[in-house]
């Protein structure tokens, strides 16, 4: 839904495809379109895939398939417009052939579960969020419990501007956090229409991956890294392990 998340799809993509794997990237036809091109020499090991929104009752300007496409206030109808996918790629997936071994998804498609879990596929979580951020909004059960229509798990924006507890044990930790007007723009973040929230989001996908793949430099996030390993009881891989 963000030119700045599908780009390091794209970029994994295109990694995997240079060792010789099959990669079928899925977006919206106006997203795929707005892509730099595949390179030639990789054309056929990388298929692009259209899964159009739905035509009609999504509240959302005509085209308008990306972030960069609305207004902020409006980004609760693109991911409610995103939500309706599910069922296109359950399609996707009963009719492509060879089926696929892994699927990678962005923190959005928390409805990832229901789809891969009865074909037994394992899911992995690509993150484009450094790993401090991502510990900054704490463990999973935190994030779940996020209330729709908040955005957020603190009760007051001040409450962002202070690193959290669970962050304690890591050094300089108290660098990480929000300045107030980025604390009240989370508040004025509305989910309205598909009554799930980013905190939500993130939290789902996070309980139901194998993996969480991020982007950074262990000599340098090696404390936060281990952090994260204990907030999701989960493996952390290095993005650059597959590249």
């Amino acid at each position: 839904l963000a030119f700045g998340h599908l780009l390091p799809f794209l970029q994994l993509s295109k990694s995997l495809a240079s060792r010789g794997h099959r990669v079928s990237f899925l977006s919206t036809p106006c997203n795929l379109q707005r892509l730099p091109r595949i390179p030639p020499s990789m054309s056929h090991l990388i298929t692009l895939v259209e899964l159009p929104f739905p035509s009609a009752d999504t509240r959302l300007p005509h085209g308008a398939e990306a972030t960069s496409d609305i207004q902020p206030a409006d980004n609760h109808h693109l991911k409610a417009a995103f939500d309706t996918l599910e069922a296109l790629f359950s399609a996707f997936l009963n009719s492509t052939t060879p089926p696929p071994n892994w699927v990678i998804h962005d923190f959005t498609a928390h409805w990832m579960l229901r789809v891969a879990a009865p074909r037994g596929l394992p899911c992995a979580y690509l993150s484009v969020f450094q790993p401090s951020a991502m510990a900054f909004w704490g463990p999973l059960a935190k994030l779940i419990g996020d209330v729709p229509g908040t955005g957020c798990l603190q009760k007051r924006p001040t409450d962002f501007m202070v690193s959290p507890p669970w962050t304690a044990s890591v050094r300089n930790a108290s660098a990480v956090a929000y300045r107030l007007h980025e604390a009240q723009g989370i508040f004025q973040r509305k989910e309205k229409s598909s009554g799930v929230s980013d905190a939500q989001r993130m939290g789902i996908t996070l309980e139901s991956v194998q993996v969480v793949l991020v982007c950074t430099c262990p000599e340098v996030n090696s404390d936060w890294l281990q952090l994260l390993c204990k907030l999701y009881g989960k493996p952390i891989q290095l993005r650059s392990h597959l590249e």
